[in-house]
This record gives structure tokens, C-alpha cells and sequence, in this order.
């Protein structure tokens, strides 16, 4: 933003010298006035997430807090991806939950299968006269028909429901193993945007600017062309931010998708740079 309004208070001091037409005039105050556009609407996004932040803490809109300004580089070493979806399904504590409903579904599904076909059973006593013209006297067991409640509605009511908990288990495992491999991709992607701008497009940046202020000093360039380099070299400076902030966020989601704790790391090899 400042060196849009340097580049129009310059363009305001050569037309008013008459070295400048009124177009291009208007040309650098219309780039100034969009440049006052897009620091509102930063800070007006600003606003908001720090907002969202003090809702998401506990605290007050008005609470007075503090970050820290300076965002982390990114860490020499890589995240491990190999095998973070087994881990995920391992440590995941809603995946826990649902397999320890299951089981208990199940340890109750089987008191049902062995005891609830007695319900209903009735012990006597029965006689009965035999041919040679005997009474034979005895137990007899009674065992309701089909037709009556044995308990086999529940007992098919509560499989169903076994059922559509594991499908849902299992596909619930789909969906985490999905949700890592995202945020795995999201992580590389991050890592590697951010590097190309620090490592490349950033040195070209200020190649840029150096030597176009050498070719100003010499009467080659016009101030303008040298604030509009110093422009671009601050955009790419501000997207290497968002890039590193891109890094941090896919991490953090990475991690919360694998269930928390900290992620596994390439071990660096000595010489090698990685």
C-alpha cells in the first residue's frame, strides 16, 4: 500500500511539473486506490479471525491478547507420510468409541442368542397311561411355538443394528483414511509453493529491485518502473506468508486427522540436505 501511494504522490509531483499526462496520472492513483482496497479488506479480515479466535478460546470480544507476529519457517526435516492412515485408525478416538459400542452390541447380542430362546419355557409334571394299562410319571418341558415371543424380534432388531454399526465403522475408516491422505496432500503441496517462492521467485524479486534501482541511479529507468518492482517484490513476500500459513494449517490438520500427537519425521541423513 505505501508504495502505491508513493507511486501516486510521485505521479501527482511530475503532472503537477508537467511531466506527466493526466492519464497517467489517473493510471497510478487508480492503482493507489485499489491498493487502499485490498489493505481494508486484510484488515478487515483480520478483525474477523481474531474474533473466531477469542469465541474458539473462551474469551470475551474485547479480551486483550497477543501473538506472537513472526511465523515459523518451515522445519528442515519432512513429515514421515508413510503409514499415517494405520496410525490414524489406531489412535483416533471417535473411531475407539464406535468399535467399543460394537463390541458391547455384541457381548449383548450374545447373551440374547444363548438365553433368549428360554424365555417362555415352562417345567411340569406329565403322566401318561401306557398300553399294558401303566401310569409313566415324569418332567416335561414346554417350549413356546414360533408364533408366540421367544425373543427373536429383538434378537434380529439388535443384529440388524449390529450391522449398520460395523457398515458404519467401516466406512467411517474410509472417510478418515481419505480425510489423511488430503491433508498429506495439502502438507506436500504447502511445503513445496512455499520453498519455490523462498528459494527461487523471492532472490529474483530482489535481483529485480537491485538492479533496477541501478539502472535509475543511471537516468535508465523511470521511478516508476523502481516502485512497481519494489511492489512486486512485496507481493511475493506476502504470498510466501499465505504460502507458509498454508504449511502450518495443512500440519495441524494432518495431525488432528491422524489423532493428535506428534507426527512422525524423515531422519535427516548427515551431508544431505533435505
Amino acid at each position: 500500500t505505501s508504495t502505491a501511494s508513493d507511486a501516486a504522490n510521485l505521479a501527482k509531483a511530475f503532472y503537477d511539473a508537467g511531466n506527466m499526462t493526466e492519464l497517467e496520472l489517473a493510471a497510478q492513483q487508480a492503482k493507489a486506490g485499489m491498493a487502499d482496497i485490498d489493505r481494508l479488506e486484510a484488515e478487515q479480515d483480520a478483525r474477523e479471525s481474531r474474533l473466531e479466535l477469542s469465541e474458539f478460546l473462551g474469551m470475551g470480544h474485547d479480551a486483550e491478547w497477543r501473538v506472537d507476529s513472526s511465523l515459523s519457517s518451515i522445519p528442515d526435516a519432512h513429515v514421515r507420510l508413510a503409514n499415517l492412515e494405520d496410525k490414524a485408525l489406531r489412535n483416533r478416538f471417535d473411531l475407539a468409541a464406535h468399535r467399543s459400542e460394537i463390541r458391547a452390541a455384541i457381548v449383548e447380542l450374545g447373551l440374547e442368542e444363548d438365553f433368549g430362546l428360554l424365555e417362555g419355557t415352562e417345567f411340569s409334571v406329565s403322566a401318561e397311561k401306557e398300553p399294558e394299562g401303566e401310569w409313566l410319571i415324569g418332567p416335561a418341558l414346554t417350549i413356546p411355538l414360533p408364533l408366540f415371543d421367544q425373543g427373536q424380534a429383538r434378537v434380529t432388531a439388535e443384529s440388524m443394528a449390529l450391522r449398520r454399526a460395523q457398515d458404519e465403522l467401516i466406512a467411517e475408516q474410509a472417510h478418515i483414511r481419505l480425510q489423511v491422505k488430503k491433508a498429506a496432500d495439502a502438507l506436500v503441496l504447502s511445503r513445496r509453493r512455499a520453498e519455490h517462492l523462498r528459494q527461487i521467485v523471492l532472490p529474483l524479486r530482489e535481483r529485480i529491485v537491485r538492479l533496477t534501482l541501478l539502472d535509475y541511479n543511471f537516468m535508465l529507468e523511470s521511478p516508476f518502473h523502481l516502485l512497481e518492482a519494489q511492489q512486486n517484490q512485496n507481493e511475493t513476500a506476502l504470498d510466501y506468508v499465505e504460502a507458509l500459513t498454508d504449511y502450518w494449517i495443512a500440519r495441524s490438520a494432518l495431525q488432528a486427522a491422524t489423532g493428535g500427537g506428534a507426527l512422525p519425521i524423515e531422519p535427516i541423513l548427515p551431508g544431505v540436505s533435505s
